[in-house]
């Protein structure tokens, strides 16, 4: 079998076993907590703060490529 070079052999190796197993549900939290929570792991203030973000980015992606409906493109 061929080493990886970037430190992921173990993803072959049968006998690992992990050392801990951590799962995450909203189980108990509302829809709001839970996206809150995931906004700020992905190291967002907030669920806004996201949103405006993607926004941004989506506006000048449109503003790059054009409208395909109108020929811009």
């Amino acid at each position: 079998m061929k080493q990886l070079d970037f430190g992921l052999e173990w993803l072959l190796d049968e006998n690992w076993l992990p050392k801990s197993v951590k799962h995450i549900c909203n189980i108990g939290v509302t829809n709001e907590e839970f996206e809150e929570r995931q906004a700020r792991s992905y190291g967002y203030k907030s669920v806004q703060d996201m949103d405006q973000h993607n926004y941004t980015k989506d506006k000048l992606k449109y503003l790059k490529y054009g409208d395909k409906s109108q020929g811009l493109i």
